[in-house]
């Protein structure tokens, strides 16, 4: 009789072992949503440091109305607008914003200021510095539209 039972507790650990394995969450991506890395930003680097670190997040643009109303949203994301990262005063690296206003950059660690064009940023961008470490890391940046 204990050798069944122990057969059949080793069974049911088995089962129990194999459940637990197929229900493992796979590695979900730095975003979630309907969106392609291809969507996600447009790159371009020209930084010649090897990169080992670097930045993703949402770009927000706001106020959007000239009056923010409750129960309103008074931002929207950033669609298709550049950010650019610059070392010394040099552009080394920039996105395109995606649907979503998502965006990705591989970028060496190191302090760098934060642009984006006009009129897209009449107000300028938040934060306007970032300190980028050895590993990627989630920033997201606001727009101020300058609508009052």
């Amino acid at each position: 009789m204990l050798r069944v039972l122990s057969a059949v507790a080793a069974a049911i650990l088995a089962l129990a072992g194999a459940a637990a394995a197929l229900a493992v969450p796979t590695p979900k991506p730095p975003f979630s949503g309907p969106e392609t890395p291809s969507t996600v930003a447009t790159v371009t680097s020209t930084d010649p440091i090897p990169v080992t670190g670097g930045l993703f997040g949402i770009v927000k643009r706001g106020p959007v109305t000239p009056v923010c109303r409750v129960g309103v949203p008074c931002e929207k994301p950033a669609v298709g607008i550049r950010v650019s990262f610059l070392l010394d005063g040099s552009v080394v690296a920039s996105a395109v914003t995606g649907a979503h206003g998502r965006y990705r950059v591989e970028l060496a660690p190191g302090t760098y200021a934060v642009s984006v064009p006009r009129p897209a940023g009449i107000g300028g961008v938040k934060p306007q510095t970032v300190t980028v470490g050895s590993a990627m890391a989630r920033l997201d940046l606001f727009v101020d539209t300058g609508i009052r």
